[in-house]
This record gives C-alpha cells, sequence and structure tokens, in this order.
C-alpha cells in the first residue's frame, strides 16, 4: 500500500477463505481521497485491476511515480 494526500493504491494476492492467497496473481486498486467518501460502501474505489491496467490508470490520473508501495504485510512478501 501506498498513499498521498490524493489517493491511496494497494496490491492485493486474490484469496478464497480458508486458502491462502493465490500468489500468482495481483489485483491492483485505487482510492482516490475525496470529501463525502463512504468508507463502508467504497466509492470512488478502482479496481481489481492487472497491472497494465493500473498503469494505465495512473497515467490517466496523472499518479506520480513518486507514489510507491510502502507499507508491505509481512505475510503478503
Amino acid at each position: 500500500m501506498g498513499y498521498n494526500d490524493k489517493y491511496m493504491i494497494v496490491k492485493q494476492y486474490p484469496r478464497t477463505f480458508p486458502n491462502a492467497p493465490n500468489k500468482t496473481i495481483i489485483n491492483y486498486y485505487i482510492l482516490p481521497f475525496k470529501k463525502g467518501m463512504n468508507w463502508r460502501t467504497k466509492n470512488g474505489l478502482i479496481g481489481p485491476l492487472t497491472e497494465s491496467e493500473f498503469k494505465e490508470k495512473r497515467k490517466e490520473l496523472g499518479i506520480s511515480d513518486e507514489l510507491i508501495f510502502s507499507k508491505v504485510l509481512k505475510d503478503l512478501e
């Protein structure tokens, strides 16, 4: 996960409980921070995206390459 004052970016290994995460697939998400954000319904969430879709959407939204995935859960490394 990474974030700045406008966006949060997240990547995720899909998981169907009780199975372990499928590390052969990575889903990407972009969450624009905005007034009126409803965290329960996650309005505005973009994704899941493939890596190429994520890069394309990032460029379209003007999200800087300086925004990186800076936080990683240890069990997902």
